[in-house]
């Protein structure tokens, strides 16, 4: 069994602070806008391409209800527990009603304001999770060699999404960004099945990984044309920061103190991106806003995700690795999206 990367774990981390500090509108992260979902689009991209590869290679085909019944392990329980007590804090209406769009993986397409409106991209990755599997048992099904297909799939999926977003500026239905998350398939891809590529692709992914904030702070500005390619240039940088953290996972940099701490931050991801926006709203908007406030909001934020992995996400967790113990061996510990 793989231990899990610590590099792509500070990545989730970086991620997710980066929304709770945008949220918060702390000077810092504000100007940045969505990166740190853009950063988790990448991110789930590379791991989930890199469950369905290895399925493939192990046993020829995608065994999509295995693949299904671990992401509903993963991804349901702490997603129902967080909506349950929604409903229960806030009984509203528009709570009602965002919690079912919420629960059937429709946000992103029918958004509904109130304390669950985060989990439209929630929403869309769980249609990236339907969609590639799918489009994979087709190509296994019509071609020789399907995964050399891969990189023309990322390209069509590329222009095809970047044409439909110059009308359109709203950033969360699937097919107005699917790119950003096929991006990290691409870069699984090359990883999977191009080592040398990946390897030469890794090298020089740094600087430009590390320029992803310049787009970011460009994007609100523009509309139309730009803002199509804006969304290109940091979909490609958030890939550029997959590639090289993935590539050099065994850097002794990876092991330092400050940085085991980002990691295990990163651990605790899921939970934590769920329950940051009711404790953002609480603590920028019914308590004042102060900067106190807001660093106390901060960190609860970061121990609330914590608390709730142990509470929800480790017994799930468990109990799938049981379920897996009574049919099969179980996934890799790195193969999880969040």
């Amino acid at each position: 069994m793989k231990k899990r990367i610590a590099s792509l774990d500070v990545l989730r981390a970086l991620a997710v602070i980066q929304v709770i500090g945008y949220h918060l509108a702390l000077p810092v992260f504000g100007p940045l806008g969505s990166l740190g979902v853009d950063l988790f689009f990448a991110l789930s991209g590379f791991f989930i391409s890199g469950i369905l590869f290895t399925d493939f290679e192990q046993h020829g085909t995608i065994r999509l209800g295995r693949f299904w019944m671990n992401r509903a392990f993963k991804i349901l329980p702490p997603l129902y527990v967080f909506l349950l007590a929604m409903l229960l804090v806030v009984p509203k209406q528009k709570t009602w009603e965002g919690v079912v769009h919420s629960a059937l993986f429709s946000m992103n397409y029918l958004p509904v304001n109130g304390p669950v409106l985060h989990t439209w991209s929630l929403s869309l990755e769980e249609q990236f999770y339907a969609f590639l599997p799918l489009l994979l048992v087709l190509l296994i099904r019509f071609l020789k060699k399907p995964m050399d297909s891969i990189p023309w799939v990322f390209l069509v999926i590329a222009i095809v999404t970047f044409v439909l977003r110059i009308p359109n500026t709203d950033g969360a239905p699937f097919h107005l960004r699917a790119d950003g998350l096929f991006v990290g398939v691409f870069i699984r891809y090359l990883s999977s099945y191009r080592p040398r590529v990946f390897q030469v692709v890794a090298k020089f992914s740094l600087v430009p990984g590390l320029l992803v904030w310049v787009p970011g702070i460009m994007l609100p500005f523009y509309s139309g044309l730009a803002h199509s390619a804006l969304f290109v240039c940091i979909d490609i940088g958030c890939g550029c920061l997959v590639a090289w953290c993935y590539a050099y996972e065994t850097f002794p940099f990876w092991n330092w103190v400050p940085i085991r701490i980002l990691a295990a931050i990163g651990v605790c991801s899921y939970s934590t991106y769920l329950w940051q926006q009711p404790i953002v709203t609480i603590f920028r908007f019914g308590l004042g806003g102060s900067p106190l406030m807001l660093l106390a909001g901060f960190i609860l934020c970061l121990v609330a995700g914590w608390i709730m992995y142990r509470l929800v996400e480790v017994p799930s967790m468990r109990a799938r690795k049981w379920v897996q113990s009574r049919r099969e061996t179980p996934a890799p510990v790195e193969a999880e999206a969040h």
